[in-house]
Parts: structure tokens; sequence; C-alpha cells
């Protein structure tokens, strides 16, 4: 059983992770409310970008309203199609997705495909690189 000041420290640790100043007096209270108000993080780390995060891994955002996202959500359709991780969901949201970019977008899409800046082909698997540390970690 921990001691009254192991718990203490752990209880200044948890303060300081959530943004509490260091070695200011913080009510218990405070600390219980500010990780009732992050509750909402939990769902968003069950995620495909929570489990890079949750290891530690850099990852990319392309936001939907980017000129160049139509390229690289075809370009993860591809690679995942030709891996056998593409499920009919998966290409149900992209048709979705596709149907809603701009024209804007599908020219310039198109033109990275053009001068070649866009990948068309996708080369033999790699097995060393598949992706299997994206799968659920045991325990979550």
């Amino acid at each position: 059983m921990a001691t009254k000041q192991e718990l203490a420290d752990a209880f200044l640790c948890i303060a300081e992770d959530l943004g509490f100043p260091a070695n200011v007096g913080v009510d218990p209270q405070e600390i219980i409310d500010e990780i009732g108000r992050m509750r909402w993080i939990r769902p968003m780390l069950d995620c495909r970008a929570g489990k890079l995060l949750r290891k530690h891994k850099p990852f990319i955002v392309v936001a939907c309203d980017e000129l160049y996202y139509p390229a690289v959500y075809d370009l993860i359709r591809r690679h995942e199609r030709q891996s056998g991780r593409w499920t009919e969901g998966d290409e149900e949201i992209f048709l979705e997705a596709m149907a809603s970019a701009t024209e804007a977008q599908l020219e310039y899409s198109q033109r990275l495909v053009d001068n070649g800046w866009a990948v068309t082909e996708l080369p033999a698997s790699n097995p060393e690189a598949q992706t299997s540390d994206l799968k659920p970690d045991e325990g979550h």
C-alpha cells in the first residue's frame, strides 16, 4: 500500500500533467473536475491516430479542404485495397468524400497524377513494412 507521501507525490504529478502549475497548492477537487472534463479525449484515442499517439509515432493529417486531399486519400485507398485491408465501409466513406470534393481539388489531384507527382501504381507489398502495429494493443 502506498504511503501518504507517495500518494501526495503522485497527485502532484497528475496535477502537473494536467497543466496545473508546479509547487502551487492544488485543490484535489480541481483535479477531479479537470479529469472529468477530459473524458471526451478517450473516444478520440480509440481511432488509428490515437493508436499512433499512444505509441509516440509521428503521422500526417490531411484536412478534407486541402487541394491534395483526394490524391492522398486515393493513394491510401490503393494501398489498403492492395493489402486486403480496405472494407466495403471504407469504400462507401471514400466515395462520399470524393463526391463532395471540389472541382479545384479534383483538377489539382489530376495534375499531380499527370505530372508524375502522385502515385498511380503501387510497388509490390513489403512484408517487413506491414502496419501490424496499428492493430489494437493488448488490453485496449
